[in-house]
């Protein structure tokens, strides 16, 4: 059934005639609501949440490119993503930067990815593989298109640098995402908004939300 599945899938997106000459390969890129709606003519992507969308990305002869696939459910589409990416969340993509700490024997920092491959967003749908990653329950954040990090959610003592961080680069993006840190809750299987940094006058501070 996965392989008819995955057959039809390829039907919607490229057509009978591409499907029989050349496979097609799925990756994902994060695209946020405001640049989505701007754009919806020309690419069909699957709802997320209130920042951004999901958008399929096929790769044909080493060159990526959104796809137009407007009859394709949400649910197909993230569906195939998620498929299609399981190898791509792994320890060899991301890179540990280590972090400055109050405790010299306190190891702590945060894993990023930024190749531009269209597989930097890969990870909102691999939760779990995140959490292995990192030893445990995580913070994550995309702040732009092709950027994405994350962090244990014990580690304390990054939330304010990372939130600033992840600030900084949403604001100075060409193409933003979310200032946004989530948190994923294993029990509702669902990603929830944790805090954010919010600018103010002197410096920028991170703002929890406490009801998560």
């Amino acid at each position: 059934m996965l392989v008819l599945s995955s057959f039809f899938m390829l039907v919607y997106l490229v057509g009978w005639g591409q499907v029989l000459a050349q496979p097609v390969e799925y990756r994902i890129s994060a695209m946020s609501n405001v640049e989505y709606h701007s754009n919806i003519q020309k690419l069909h992507c699957a709802d997320w949440n209130s920042e951004f969308v999901l958008c399929p990305l096929m790769v044909n002869d080493n060159v990526v490119s959104f796809t137009n696939a407007k009859t394709v459910p949400s649910a197909t589409l993230l569906m195939e993503m998620k498929r299609s990416s399981t190898s791509a969340v792994s320890t060899e993509r991301y890179v540990f930067h280590a972090a400055e700490t109050f405790d010299a024997n306190e190891k702590l920092g945060y894993w990023a990815t930024g190749q531009q491959d269209g597989l930097d967003a890969a990870g909102w749908l691999h939760p779990q593989r995140l959490q292995e990653i990192a030893g445990g329950p995580v913070l994550v954040a995309q702040p732009a298109r092709g950027m994405f990090c994350f962090w244990p959610k014990l580690s304390t003592q990054l939330h304010k640098k990372m939130a600033v961080g992840v600030q900084q680069a949403y604001a100075n993006a060409k193409h933003p995402v979310s200032p946004k840190i989530y948190q994923w809750d294993g029990q509702e299987e669902v990603w929830s908004v944790w805090g954010q940094a919010l600018p103010t006058d002197k410096s920028d501070k991170a703002e929890k939300n406490d009801t998560q």
